[in-house]
């Protein structure tokens, strides 16, 4: 799906958030309006490369850049996850040879946020202390 965990152990918060940003415009742009022309999807960018690109911008910008970029394109996901009709959630699709439905390909994405969730819990009780 595009998402390595392990890819952020290591990362500051800023790095975190700001590694949702290019897979979220990814899911926006070049998956949701994909998903229904009944072809396999193309597989996703290259993980590390994206991710790295993402922590090294994160530490050059302010972190309220960061945290509003990911504010505004996670919104902007949203808005559009709720303009799917109920049927399509369960209808299968391909991306490579893997066959999903709209409703696991969101399952497996709430996993990946909630492992960088519990991250950053950690980075803020650690940094308390």
């Amino acid at each position: 799906q595009g998402f390595a965990p392990g890819d952020a152990c290591g990362w500051s918060i800023a790095e975190i958030i700001a590694h949702f940003v290019p897979w979220d415009e990814f899911i926006l742009h070049d998956r949701l309006k994909e998903f229904w022309n009944n072809k396999a999807l193309p597989q996703a960018p290259d993980v590390h490369e994206m991710n790295q690109q993402s922590a090294e911008r994160a530490r050059k910008e302010e972190r309220s850049e960061t945290i509003g970029r990911f504010i505004a394109v996670r919104t902007k996901l949203l808005q559009e996850m709720k303009k799917i009709e109920a049927s399509r959630w369960a209808t299968p699709f391909l991306i490579g040879q893997t066959e999903l439905t709209l409703s696991s390909y969101f399952q497996g994405l709430i996993k990946h946020d909630l492992h960088h969730m519990e991250q950053v819990k950690q980075a803020l009780s650690t940094e308390r202390r």
